[in-house]
């Protein structure tokens, strides 16, 4: 449903214009009295919004998503506990959806082609060691207990060390990392930004064995990609921060 009807009392504003915080309300709540903490903190932002282009769906009486707002953010943390406490997890939610919506619809990018670094021979026992010291030395400083993982350019694992007190779950998100960094000559990270824009970068989530999370690097000495490196176990960009102390001590 698209909502572009001249400003009234009662009605949506005149494109392009500024809306009092009832009629806010009567947009995003037609059929429930929206808190007063929300509405004025809508009423704040609405001006970055493009007021005659609005996609309304409904979810139990009241808005559930928004889209068409372009750049427009919308910071709903102050209203956050009056919502919850005034009208349940469903308004809030509906509220959220807003803010999702937006952030996709203003972080479209055309995606960039794939990369084209050659496979090069896989990485030996020595080089791996090398760049294993590297990370361990980058985690140890920084007292992370991290899982590091090392794959050679065919896939397959060279060497894999637990520092102390590394949870479990770090080995296999540290090999899934690396083997992305590998099969998709790129870090990792990539695709986690991608999905944080949301929108189109969600279809990232439907690619096989692509980790979205920060953490996984090429390995690539003399041009050529000869394996790669994922480490986990603190947070995405600490796993980054030792990924990168591995990776740049192959060169």
């Amino acid at each position: 449903m698209i909502l572009a009807a001249p400003a009234n009392a009662a009605g949506a504003p005149e494109p392009g214009g500024k809306p009092t915080e009832q009629q806010i309300e009567r947009l995003l709540y037609p059929n429930e009295k929206l808190p007063s903490t929300a509405r004025h903190v809508f009423y704040k932002a609405w001006p970055k919004f493009p007021c005659n282009q609005f996609e309304r769906s409904a979810h139990r009486g009241a808005v559930g998503t928004l889209s068409g707002f372009g750049g427009a953010r919308i910071c709903v943390t102050h209203a956050t506990e009056e919502i919850m406490n005034t009208h349940g997890k469903t308004a809030f939610v509906s509220i959220f959806a807003i803010v999702l919506g937006t952030v996709a619809a203003s972080a479209q990018q055309a995606p960039s082609p794939p990369p084209t670094t050659p496979y090069g021979t896989p990485i030996g026992l020595e080089a791996a060691k090398k760049i294993m010291a590297a990370a361990e030395a980058e985690a140890v400083k920084n007292n992370w207990g991290m899982a590091i993982a090392i794959l050679d350019s065919t896939g397959h694992l060279v060497m894999l060390h637990k520092l102390d007190n590394t949870q479990y779950g770090s080995i296999p998100v540290a090999e899934d990392k690396a083997r992305t960094a590998l099969d998709f000559r790129r870090p990792s990270k990539v695709f986690e930004d991608l999905v944080a824009q949301g929108g189109l970068g969600m279809r990232t989530l439907g690619l096989r064995g692509a980790t979205p999370l920060e953490g996984g690097l090429p390995i690539i000495m003399d041009g050529k990609i000869i394996g790669a490196i994922g480490v986990s176990g603190a947070t995405a960009v600490q796993d980054g921060q030792v990924a990168k102390a591995g990776a740049e001590a192959a060169k």
